[in-house]
């Protein structure tokens, strides 16, 4: 517990209630470059990481506040634990017909706890109507909320999608809207409301007690009647709430001028959000597969395809050897998100854009940097690419400019399976998975269920059938004892692993 204690009170807690919601956010967070990792010191459903160089903790519970592992029965401790400067749910919720559109993002700043009310032969009747507001309101929420909804915007026009931020009240409680008849009854006695969940009053009535600020934002997949917007209503709308989370969080940040002061602390470095490699050019023969896997972890756009690919590994991967040849010894190392690639060497100045023109030979930089930056940087204008000398150190940048995200880029969808279900997709084959195609990752859970050794069969049909637009498939809840085994039989297939 004494790593946490590096930074509590300067986090923020990010919570989920279900895996949908779980698989969205992680998908997400990825898209921004960040990597999670299990925290079983404070609980086996806590992760932690580092967005825009400040620490997150993200813990995905169950729904509700009754269950051992609830949002309300893990949430208290875990506050006193970690002490977060905000706390974001996320996820989806069920929206007012008439004041929210399915898959609209709703922000939440308020809540009218549904923990005081009885039931009449004619619905639901409140004795008291108990409102929580967050202690971020007024002016500085505003602030949050105007630029989150700005940079949400920007997305929203580029991925094509008419969803909207909406700022509104919500119902909270312990009640499963199960009929359109009931919801609007319970909407009938808080006019103001507009969407409704189970556990936005447990988040806003503990952080009340400890004094941190919340908010709650989640994306009506139905109108509490099961009506869905998509074919995967839920996964959807919890794909858009996990982006707009993480742009009310880095503009949280920026209102309030929050970054670690130190670097982050060890147990948190290998979450930070920028893939590194540090590449051994002299004496192995290995550093162009480095290269090769580090641009690959970058997941960008449809635009940069693979021929874009493999003529950006070229330059980086001569450019490498030319550094290692001019300045013997010294460290190449390549760093970058999905914004942008920057190699680093060291030696003396050696500015390559405006060199390798200079060179007469058909060879070296002129033939793959030069005919790069004809193709993609005056072409068709996708990258920018700039040089800077410092601290005795090169560096090279490849600045991606084309919008390198759509929504199946932030979309992730799930699928639970029991046994007879994986055997269905198997025997009969009646059964395909093309509703999955706009899916960046598919999140396959087959958690409690007894899996043999001979379902790996039935596994590797059902990957067979899973499109190929589809980058990652995971499988959560294999048994541990044939991950090893089953891990070399998929090998083939590179989006395959298990969780």
């Amino acid at each position: 517990m004494s790593e946490i204690s590096e930074v509590a009170g300067n986090n923020i807690l990010i919570i989920t209630s279900n895996s949908v919601e779980n698989d969205a956010l992680v998908t997400q967070l990825r898209s921004k470059g960040v990597s999670l990792t299990k925290q079983p010191q404070l609980s086996g459903r806590v992760k932690a990481g580092g967005l825009s160089g400040y620490p997150i903790f993200v813990l995905n519970a169950e729904r509700g506040s009754l269950k051992p592992e609830s949002v309300g029965a893990l949430l208290p401790k875990l506050l006193l634990s970690i002490k977060p400067k905000l706390v974001v749910l996320v996820g989806f919720s069920y929206g007012r017909k008439g004041r929210v559109e399915l898959h609209d993002v709703v922000i939440t700043n308020e809540v009218v706890s549904l923990g005081d009310f009885e039931g009449t032969d004619s619905g639901i009747g409140f004795r008291t109507f108990p409102r929580l507001t967050s202690l971020l309101s007024g002016e500085s929420f505003q602030a949050v909320f105007d630029k989150a909804k700005n940079d949400l915007k920007t997305d929203f026009k580029r991925l094509n999608l008419e969803s909207k931020l909406i700022q509104g009240v919500s119902v909270s409680g312990e009640v499963f809207a199960n009929g359109f008849q009931f919801t609007e009854r319970l909407f009938a006695n808080v006019t103001d409301a507009v969407a409704g969940d189970m556990e936005g009053h447990v988040v806003a009535l503990n952080c009340r007690n400890l004094e941190i600020p919340w908010l709650v934002v989640k994306s009506p997949s139905d109108f509490g009647d099961g009506t869905a917007g998509t074919r995967n209503a839920q996964a959807h709308s919890a794909s858009l709430s996990a982006m707009a989370a993480v742009h009310l969080i880095q503009a949280f940040l920026s209102e309030n001028k929050l970054r670690s002061a130190e670097p982050l602390p060890e147990f948190l470095e290998s979450a930070i959000p920028v893939p590194y490699e540090s590449i051994q050019v002299q004496g192995s023969s290995k550093y162009p597969a480095y290269i090769r896997k580090f641009v690959a972890s970058l997941a960008l756009g449809d635009r940069y395809d693979k021929d874009f690919h493999d003529h950006l590994i070229g330059v980086l991967k001569e450019h490498a050897e030319n550094a290692a040849k001019h300045a013997p010894g010294a460290e190449v190392c390549l760093r970058g998100d999905t914004n942008a690639i920057v190699l680093e060497y060291g030696g003396g100045v050696f500015n390559p854009l405006k060199e390798y023109p200079k060179m007469k030979s058909a060879g070296g930089g002129k033939r793959e940097l030069t005919s790069f930056m004809s193709s993609y940087v005056e072409s068709e204008k996708i990258v920018s690419i700039d040089w800077t000398h410092e601290d005795a150190k090169n560096f090279l940048r490849v600045v991606f400019i084309e919008a390198n995200a759509n929504l199946r880029k932030n979309f992730s969808c799930s699928l639970t399976l029991t046994t007879e279900e994986m055997r269905e997709y198997y025997l009969f084959g009646n059964r395909n998975l093309t509703e999955f195609s706009s899916c960046e990752t598919l999140w396959i859970h087959v958690d409690d269920q007894v899996i043999s050794d001979s379902d790996g069969m039935l596994l590797h049909n059902l990957v067979g059938k899973v499109p190929k637009t589809v980058q990652r498939i995971v499988v959560k809840g294999w048994p541990k004892r044939l991950i090893a085994e089953h891990t070399r039989m998929f090998s083939y297939d590179g989006r395959l692993e298990f969780a």
